[in-house]
Parts: structure tokens; C-alpha cells; sequence
């Protein structure tokens, strides 16, 4: 035998080993690969609506088909509030310490080996409260809101009477507002405009909304003043528990203020409206010289507490902060009016 020959057998023995290693290379099993775990919310619903101070039971299904699932976690909004490593894979989420408006809950599931997957929903916190109406002499009817065990007027006073059908004077010129002083009754429009009432109610002095009567601490005050028969102005003592029951001076504002950056000047920092309040940035009319100042920026409020013989109480909310403050005012200046129920 040639050595050509020789060589020609060697090269194809060499292939053929070459395509059987080849063979067997492509016909090896592959190592297995980890399966991604599932994941989802069942519980509640994407969009649901949930009332302050339910618990919400979030249930999640998730599984693992080549494993087992090592833990769930459980976030509000990006707060990781509970890890389970067991079915069932349940948490109960107490919403009476939560904001209103949308939340996020996310949960993340970890298989065996590590892997995760997430699904996320988004849900509404509201407030319900009970409502009502009451009507002036005028003829205004009034959105009433129930916040705690007081009954608040959720819309400024606008009526131009008093409950036994006194007219009360209405005051626009400039010198004729400053002549008002302390004593004389008048209201008026702001910018004198009678379309602002619609929104924000009109603005009263002391002596208009007193309508004569004494200042008052009591709850309740005893004071009707302006307001509708059944109803009277809130004195200090009403004020500091409608205040109490929303959790203090430092955040009250924002709970009592409509949720609003139109009519109020942005940021219109903090507002919820969790109250049902609705207080509007009424601004208010100048002691001195009758200008109008301060519309979308502060909502002042009367209160029947008074100070001084020319000085009156009255609880002020700002555009930029969720505080609520009381704030002394001269009695000739013009601000607006909510009423309690009797």
C-alpha cells in the first residue's frame, strides 16, 4: 500500500471520529434552565376605590413550576411594608393613617433560586362623608358637609339678608367701606364684581356678621348672626374641634382646602379635601383702604370669638403651606363666612 494511500485512510478516519464527536456534541442535553416564577395582584382590583379607614386584604397569586416561591414582598407606594414566605400570600393594609387619592401597591415574588418577578396596581383612597343642603332667605341653598359630630356650611355665605329678611347694606365704593368703621353693617363683592359671589360667597365685617350679638367661646356658639335660621357662626371652641378632629394646626389646612390650582395660586401646597370642607381663596377687603387683596391665596374665615372692641377672630388657610392659623383682623375689613348647625 501507498503512503498516499495510507494518509487518505487516516484523513478519513479523522473525519469520521470528528463527525461523531460533532453528533454526539449536538445531541448532549442541555442544562436545565430556571423557569421565571408568576405573579399577580387578585386582590383588590386595578382602579378600585377604597374608603379611608378600611383594611384592604391584598391577596397575590404566585407560583413556580420547576421550584418553589421563597418570598413575597409587599410595597406601598415604595415602602416596603410586608415579606411573606408561606401561602398563603396575603396582606392586610390599614388605610386610616393613609393620604387620600392614588396609591400604588407593588409586590415582587422570589423563586428558589433567586429569580423575581412584580406586578403593580394602582388604587384610589376616598372619603366618604354625609351631605346635606340648607337655605338662606335669599333663596341660596348651600352644600352642608358632616365632618366629626359638626354639621360646616361647604360653600362661603352669600346672602344679602339676614334670617328675618333685614336687608343688609350693600358697599362699594372705596370711602364709603372706610366710613363703615367698626360698628356699621355692609358686605360686598369682591373687585365689586357679583359674579365672585357665585364661587366665593361676598365678604362681611364683624359687626354684619355679628348682626349685634355678643362674642361667644361656647360650643356651640349661640351666635345666629348672618346665618340661616338652625344655624350659627362657630366660635374659638368649634373652630379648635373641627381642627382637633383633622389632626392639629400643622395639617388641618391642606384637609380643609378644595384640591385646586385654578382658583387657587399653585402649589396650593398640601390640599386633600379629605373634609369635604371645600375652603376657597376668598381673599378678603382692606381695613384701611378698601382695596381687594389676597384672592387665590388665602381663605380667611370668620369666627365669633372676638378680642379687642375693634378687633375679631377669624381662622386663616394659605396657597403655600397645609397649616391652618387663628388670626386677628380689624372689624372693618371684609371676609368671608361658613356656618354651623345648631
Amino acid at each position: 500500500m501507498k503512503i498516499q494511500d495510507l494518509r487518505h485512510i487516516k484523513l478519513t478516519v479523522l473525519m469520521a471520529i470528528s463527525l461523531l464527536l460533532l453528533q454526539f456534541s449536538c445531541n448532549k442535553p442541555e442544562e436545565n434552565k430556571n423557569i421565571i416564577p408568576i405573579c399577580s395582584i387578585i386582590t383588590p382590583e386595578n382602579g378600585a376605590e377604597i374608603t379611608k379607614g378600611d383594611i384592604v386584604h391584598i391577596s397575590v397569586n404566585a407560583d413556580d413550576t420547576d421550584g418553589n416561591i421563597a418570598e413575597v414582598k409587599f410595597y406601598i407606594d415604595k415602602e416596603e411594608v410586608a415579606s411573606i414566605n408561606s401561602l398563603p400570600f396575603d396582606y392586610e393594609w390599614i388605610t386610616a393613617e393613609e393620604n387620600i387619592g392614588n396609591h400604588k401597591i407593588r409586590v415582587i415574588a422570589s423563586d428558589n433560586v433567586g429569580d423575581t418577578i412584580g406586578a403593580e396596581i394602582t388604587v384610589n383612597i376616598i372619603v366618604m362623608h354625609e351631605t346635606g343642603t340648607v337655605t338662606d332667605y335669599d333663596g341660596n341653598t348651600y352644600n352642608t358637609i358632616k365632618i366629626g359630630n359638626q354639621w360646616w356650611m361647604a360653600e362661603n355665605l352669600k346672602t344679602t339678608h339676614y334670617a328675618d329678611g333685614s336687608e343688609i347694606p350693600l358697599v362699594e365704593s372705596k370711602s364709603d367701606w372706610s366710613y363703615l368703621g367698626d360698628s356699621l353693617n355692609g358686605y360686598c363683592f369682591y373687585d365689586n364684581l357679583q359674579s365672585n359671589a357665585d364661587t366665593y360667597g361676598v365678604l362681611y365685617t364683624w359687626s354684619t356678621a355679628m348682626n349685634g350679638e355678643d362674642t361667644s367661646t361656647l360650643n356651640p356658639s349661640g351666635v345666629q348672626g348672618v346665618c340661616p335660621d338652625g344655624w350659627h357662626l362657630p366660635s374659638y371652641t368649634e373652630w379648635e374641634e373641627l381642627i382637633d378632629y383633622l389632626g392639629g394646626f400643622s395639617v388641618a389646612g391642606g384637609k380643609l382646602k378644595e384640591v385646586d390650582t385654578i382658583l387657587w395660586i399653585s402649589p396650593n401646597y398640601g390640599a386633600t379635601n379629605e373634609s369635604g370642607f371645600s375652603a376657597l381663596p376668598a381673599g378678603v377687603r382692606h381695613q384701611y383702604n378698601a382695596e381687594y387683596i389676597l384672592k387665590g391665596y388665602v381663605a380667611q374665615i370668620m369666627c365669633c370669638s372676638g378680642g379687642w372692641s375693634y378687633v375679631g377672630m377669624s381662622y386663616e388657610i394659605r396657597y403655600d403651606n397645609e397649616r391652618i392659623t387663628w388670626d386677628e383682623f380689624y372689624r372693618n375689613s371684609g371676609i368671608s363666612v361658613r356656618c354651623v348647625k345648631d
